[in-house]
Formats: structure tokens, C-alpha cells, sequence
């Protein structure tokens, strides 16, 4: 098949294995994937699609490697692959990863799917394809991050990026780079995180990116950035990713966390029902569920329990019915939070336990580093200093390897709290101390704040009234800057939001226009089969009579039909004019077709205008008032210019196009 720089989606997919009658289509579904970007629109009907296909692919290749064992083992002679058995490796490997990637937003990660992985890295080494082994190895990284290993992960990611680097793909290169800072930034390492970001945008100023990559950096970006820059960032990001709907509902995700960073809690919400919405239109049940976690935080914060548990239960129970561990986690943390705002300390407490008993959510740093925290204020207000101060030692060992501001203050702060508590208030002075410096370092206004009220409480505790009234002025200063900062961000959403406005007028009218364009190109199309129709019918009629009539008739009525069938003839011909209103009814297709093919003459134009209709041969014909045979012959030059191989057909491509 022609490569082509146009997305493919299930519903092309589906079309191409109907059209296909080839005995070889496991292999041509394979090079198709490899050929076109794909774009998931239903991961269910994507895995129901693919995964007969990879089925049968397993079936032929167990097959052909059985016989070319057997003989080897007659000739003696080395076991090395064939080429045929090579190149069913290749395309199972290809079907694989694609089916692998929508069965990981489907339902997750699983267990089950570790052979299958195993299986996808053994293949990818042995075909001998590089750009398919950097893509497996950039895929399965991020299965080593959700097992808890990042080491593995990005130790895949450079084997990934020496070979883009050895073929000299931008693109592959760049997913690296992204990956890692994705990787870096989910471990809580920002200082890393920006570095790779910076490297990025170096990158980007030599060579070229596809949107979707620009849109993911951009994300990237505004998650290292001030919320009301960030907000702007990824409304540009969902500009550029219009066309992938799973990075839209990240896009909207992401968005919600930065509104509720700005306790925006409506506009959050809103960002987050339109996620739901995308998840339940892709059936991306995996991603639904951190949607539905998320939006029970919302809930939590703006005291709606009773909405908050709802989305809870159905983030379980749909976490539970995929068996996705990583999402029982995370719904389980979400749970442990309720009861701490609601002081129900015991339960929170057991909840963080029973979450940190997970090996992956203990190995996930920052999981882990957040549920010790709530330990240890759950535990501080049960007195239960102790088990807080062992909590304390793990969160230390955890710093070890994480050096990020965001996580110091959070650390400082606890560790205040705790010596403040015990009574120990020297301590909790130089805890809380650090815990500033740290948060201002980072940004973090809001734990500057909570330092400060701590600090105020301890000093008028001493007697130190001066001491206590200069940080209650820095609290004071600090919130009068956040309310500045906010008024500041809202100012960027209010513009951002105007801009969006607009793109979504423009996306509407477009469509609206589309849609009479297809409206008048299908009446058109009827408009020419009736008057076919009509054609025929008068044309039966004129033969039967004309051979019914006799001699001495035959010459005044013959010239009496011809004049009539003439009339027909020209009634049924489509003029100039109608030919250009059919051209212009789908001026996207002609745009496409003549970018793609610009070596087309005028009439080979218009004939693929009039196959894409769906008017046959004898259509055609009638049409353009030439002989069917000389429709077939256009047809096949045709094919010739556009490259098209014997098992393609025409109309499909056209279709597709």
C-alpha cells in the first residue's frame, strides 16, 4: 500500500481488511500499522480487531518455525530464521505492540501481559528493524515504570535513543526525550526534569516534531511552569492534539490540576467531565478511572462527600473488574484521604497502610513519599509520635534518592509538626525553617504559609512576641503575593479562554460547512443515478419501437427517436458547471489528492471525484458521455499514477484518502 501522511483509525482498518482478499492480510494489516500514524477512536473495537490477527499470525509463525526446524534438523544445518519467518516476526511484532497499547488504555497494565512483553522485546531484537525495536523498547519502559522499576525503564530508553541516533530519526529521538522527562518528572525529580526540558527545546529549534509531539511538551513544560502560564500552555497543546483524542483527555487532566491548583473547583470539574466523556467515547476504562479518582478529590475539598464516595465506588469497581493493580492504589489513597480530612485518623492510617504493602506503589517514590507524609499527620494527632517518627526515617531514605524542592517542604514541614507536638520547639523552629526555604524555593506558597503559622504559634509560645509577629507578617505577605499570583494566573485563563472560544467558533463553522458540502455532493450523486436511470428506461424504449416499425416508416420515425434519445443524452450529461459544483462540494478530497499527486491531469482529477462518489463504471461513462471501455482504460492509467498495487483497491483508497 501507498504511505501516506493521513492517521489511521479503526474504522479505515476495518474497511481495509474487508476490501482485502489476500491470504498474506495479517502481514499487509502489520505493514499498513507501520506505514500510517494510528489514532485510537474505540481501543474496545481496536482490540477485537487486532487481536485476531495477531492470533493468526501466532498460529502461521509457530507453524513455519516448526518446519524449518525440521529441516535444519535433516540437513544439519544451522537453525537461523528464514526470511518468511523473519518477516511474520516482524508484522506479529508490530500487531503486538499496537494491540499491547490499546489493551494498556483499555484496562491497564496486567499481570498476564508480562510474557507478552517479554515475548515483544525478544522478537523486536531478532527482526532486524530498528525503528521497530525503538518503539517497543519506548513502549515497554513505561511498563517497567508501572512494575516499579524506572532503572530498567530508562536504561530501554537509551538503548532507544542510540538507535535513533544510529538511523538518524528525529522523531524517534524525541519520544526519548520526552519519555525520560515524563519518567524524571513522575519521581518527583523536577531539577532533572527541567534539564531534559531544556534539552528538548534545543532540539526542537533543529529539527521537526509532529503536533502531537509539540502538544506533549508543551504539557511538559507547563507542569514545571507557574499555573496561569501553564493553563496557557496546554490550551495550546489541545489545539495541537485535536486530532489524538487520548492525549485531548490528558490535555483536559492536566488542566484540571491546574485549576484546582488555583482552587478553580468548577472550571476542574468541567475539565474533568469532558475527560470522562472522551474515556467513555474511546472506552479507555483505564484512564477513566484516574478521572474518577480525580474528581473525588475535587469533591473531597469542596466538602460533596456523598458525590466524592460515588466516584470513588465507581473508580473501584471499575478498577476491581479490570484487575489493573496500579489503579486499586491509587483509589485506596484516594479513600485514606477522605478520612484524614474528615479526622477519622485510624481508618486514613489504615488505609496508607494497606497501600504501602503493594511492592509498585511502595517502589512508586513519590506514592510512597505522599502516604508517609499523611501517616505522620494522622499519627501526630493521635499522639502516636513514634510510629510518626518512623514514617519520618523512611520519607528520609526516600529524599536519598528524590531531591526536589516540592517534596523538602512537604518534609520540613511534617517533621515541625512532629517536634512542635512532642514539645522538642528549638527543633520544630530549624524544621520549619527549612521547610520555607524550600517551599519559597519551589514556589509553594501555600506550604510557606501553614511554615509561618507554625512558626508565629511556637514563638508566642516562648514569649518571643517579636519573633511571633514577624512571621505572622510574612503570612501575611505571603497570602497578599498568592492572591496577587491568583489574580495574575486568572487574568492568562480569562485571554486563554477567549482564544479557546474562538478556535471552537471556527472548529463549528467548519464543520458545519463540511457537512453541506457532503450534503450537496450526495444529492448530487442521486441527482445523476436517476437521471442514468431515466437515460436507460428511454433508451430500451426507443430500440423496442424503432425495431417494431415498419420500412417504409423506418426513416421519418428514426429521425424523430434520435432527436429524443439526443435530448436524453444531454439531459443525463453532467455540464461544466455541475462538474464544478461536485469539485467543490469536497474541496478537502481534491486539496489532499492534488498535494499528494500533483503529476494528475485535470481529467484523471475529475475521475477520481466521480469513482469516490461511488458511480461505476457505466456511471462514469454516461457521465462524462465516453465508451465504458474507455472508463477502464482511464482507470488503469489511473492506478499507474497513483502507485497503487493489485490488491488495493481503487474506490477504498480513494475512500481513505
Amino acid at each position: 500500500m501507498n504511505r501516506s501522511s493521513e492517521f489511521l483509525t479503526v474504522v479505515e482498518l476495518k474497511q481495509f481488511i474487508e476490501s482485502s482478499r489476500s491470504n498474506i492480510l495479517p502481514i499487509r494489516v502489520a505493514e499498513l500499522l507501520r506505514d500510517r500514524p494510528f489514532v485510537s477512536t474505540n481501543l474496545r473495537a481496536e482490540i477485537e480487531l487486532l487481536a485476531p490477527i495477531a492470533d493468526e499470525l501466532r498460529a502461521k509463525l509457530e507453524e513455519h518455525q516448526k518446519r524449518h526446524h525440521s529441516r535444519s534438523r535433516r540437513r544439519l544445518t544451522s537453525e537461523r530464521p528464514s526470511q518468511h519467518t523473519t518477516r511474520l516476526m516482524a508484522s506479529l511484532c508490530q500487531i503486538s505492540l499496537q494491540e499491547l497499547t490499546c489493551s494498556f488504555n483499555y484496562h491497564g497494565f496486567k499481570d498476564e501481559s508480562v510474557e507478552q512483553f517479554h515475548q515483544l522485546l525478544q522478537m523486536s531484537a531478532t527482526v532486524g528493524d530498528p525503528k521497530l525495536r525503538a518503539d517497543v523498547l519506548i513502549f515497554t519502559s513505561g511498563y517497567q515504570m508501572w512494575k516499579g522499576n524506572p532503572a530498567e525503564g530508562l536504561d530501554q530508553l537509551d538503548e532507544a535513543y542510540n538507535i535513533g541516533r544510529t538511523i538518524q530519526s528525529s522523531h524517534i529521538q524525541l519520544e526519548v526525550l520526552i519519555s525520560r522527562c515524563q519518567v524524571y518528572m513522575h519521581q518527583g525529580d523536577y531539577d532533572v526534569g527541567k534539564e531534559l526540558l531544556s534539552e528538548i527545546a534545543t532540539f526542537l529549534q533543529h529539527n521537526p516534531a509532529t503536533p502531537k509531539q509539540v502538544g506533549m511538551v508543551k504539557i511538559l513544560q507547563a507542569l514545571q511552569g507557574k499555573t496561569g502560564n501553564a493553563i496557557t500552555l496546554m490550551l495550546e497543546a489541545l489545539k495541537m492534539t485535536r486530532d489524538y483524542p487520548l492525549s485531548k483527555m490528558t490535555i483536559f487532566y492536566s488542566l484540571a490540576q491546574q485549576y484546582y491548583r488555583l482552587k478553580k473547583y468548577a472550571q476542574s470539574l468541567q475539565c474533568i467531565q469532558r475527560g470522562i466523556r472522551i474515556a467513555r467515547q474511546l472506552h479507555a476504562r483505564n484512564n477513566l478511572i484516574f478521572l474518577y479518582e480525580y474528581a473525588a478529590q475535587i469533591y473531597g475539598d469542596i466538602e460533596q462527600y456523598d458525590k466524592g464516595n460515588r466516584m470513588l465506588r465507581k473508580g473501584m469497581k471499575l478498577a476491581l473488574a479490570i484487575g489493573a493493580p496500579y489503579p486499586v492504589q491509587l483509589i485506596t489513597m484516594q479513600q485514606g484521604n477522605y478520612a484524614l480530612k474528615a479526622g477519622d485518623y485510624p481508618t486514613a492510617i489504615a488505609h496508607y497502610n494497606q497501600l504501602l504493602e503493594n511492592k509498585a506503589a511502595k517502589n512508586n517514590l513519590r506514592m510512597s513519599f505522599f502516604a508517609r507524609r499523611c501517616i505522620v499527620e494522622a499519627c501526630v494527632e493521635l499522639g502516636r509520635y513514634s510510629e510518626a517518627s518512623e514514617q519520618i526515617a523512611e520519607m528520609e531514605n526516600i529524599l536519598n534518592v528524590i531531591h526536589s524542592p516540592i517534596v523538602l517542604d512537604h518534609y520540613f514541614l511534617q517533621i515541625g509538626r512532629l517536634h512542635h507536638r512532642q514539645g522538642n520547639l528549638e527543633l520544630s523552629i530549624k524544621e520549619l525553617q527549612q521547610s520555607v526555604f524550600f517551599a519559597e524555593e519551589a514556589g509553594n506558597i501555600a506550604v510557606a504559609i501553614k511554615a509561618h503559622l507554625e512558626l508565629a504559634e511556637i514563638h508566642e509560645k516562648k514569649g518571643d512576641l517579636r519573633q511571633a509577629l514577624h512571621h505572622m507578617k510574612e503570612q501575611s505577605r505571603l497570602q497578599r503575593e498568592q492572591s496577587k499570583q491568583i489574580a495574575t494566573e486568572q487574568l492568562h485563563i480569562t485571554q486563554a479562554s477567549i482564544e479557546v472560544e474562538q478556535y471552537r467558533k471556527e472548529a463549528h463553522r467548519a464543520r458545519k460547512q463540511r457537512q453541506k458540502a457532503e450534503a450537496e455532493l450526495e444529492e448530487l450523486t442521486l441527482s445523476l443515478l436517476e437521471k442514468k436511470e431515466l437515460m436507460q428506461k428511454v433508451r430500451s424504449e426507443a430500440r423496442q419501437l424503432m425495431a417494431d416499425v415498419e420500412e417504409q416508416h423506418l426513416s421519418a420515425v428514426s429521425k424523430t427517436l434520435r432527436h429524443l434519445m439526443n435530448y436524453v443524452n444531454e439531459g443525463a450529461l453532467i455540464n461544466k458547471e455541475t462538474l464544478l459544483h461536485l469539485r467543490s462540494a469536497d474541496e478537502e478530497f481534491y486539496r489532499r489528492l492534488r498535494e499528494r499527486f500533483p503529476d494528475l491531469t485535470n481529467g484523471q482529477t475529475r475521475l477520481c471525484g466521480l469513482i469516490r462518489a461511488g458511480l461505476t463504471n457505466s456511471d462514469i461513462a454516461s457521465v462524462l458521455h465516453i465508451a465504458p471501455g474507455s472508463v477502464k482504460q482511464q482507470r488503469y492509467r489511473l492506478r499507474k499514477v497513483l502507485s497503487l498495487g493489485i490488491d488495493t483497491r481503487l474506490e477504498t483508497f480513494l475512500a481513505m484518502l
